[in-house]
């Protein structure tokens, strides 16, 4: 399945707090086929296998382990995870992310409709810390030429964010621009 077309949903960046209230994504989905269509999402651990208390699994590799860590917490769940939709019928399903731990978390999944191609995504997201961070809305800027000898500054718009849950208090410093105009 390495040719298969890979979608990412990044749920974004969430502060961890007490209760852990999930990131809800809701998506709709509409047959607009002329035959039922029944659909199901597989998580990784759907095709485990259930081994003999004797057997030797082996040691799993580090992405295995994360993996099962992700699936066993249940950091991303989707209900319903199967269904079954007739022409013209449609629905709505969630995909939750639950900011339980801090670190940055994917899985991947397949939703698969029955006798069809198999569609890889990509679940994302990052749980931050209760403090504040700041966090460019870009990662690069490009400033345009600016002619020499302008009565007026120019000023461009850098957004910045605050993506955790408390107050953030910042300055710039102008120092390598004072030396500059000095």
């Amino acid at each position: 399945m390495d040719d298969l077309s890979q979608f990412s949903w990044d749920f974004g960046k969430l502060p961890i707090k007490n209760g852990s209230k999930p990131r809800r994504i809701t998506l709709s989905l509409k047959n607009v086929g002329g035959v039922q269509a029944d659909w199901n999402f597989k998580m990784p651990n759907d095709s485990e296998i259930q081994m003999e208390s004797w057997a030797d699994p082996g040691t799993p590799s580090e992405e295995q382990a994360f993996e099962k860590e992700i699936l066993d917490k249940k950091i991303f769940e989707i209900e319903p995870r199967r269904g079954s939709l007739a022409p013209g019928e449609q629905m709505d399903l969630h995909v939750l992310y639950y900011p339980k731990e801090v670190r940055k978390h994917h899985l991947g999944i397949f939703f698969q409709i029955m006798n069809g191609k198999p569609l890889s995504i990509k679940f994302e997201g990052e749980t931050l810390h209760r403090r504040a961070q700041l966090q460019l809305i870009k990662h690069t800027y490009d400033l345009p030429p600016v002619p020499i000898g302008l009565e007026w500054a120019i000023t461009y718009p850098i957004e910045i964010k605050n993506l955790g849950i408390t107050k953030l208090k910042y300055q710039i410093d102008m120092a390598r621009l004072e030396e500059l105009n000095a």
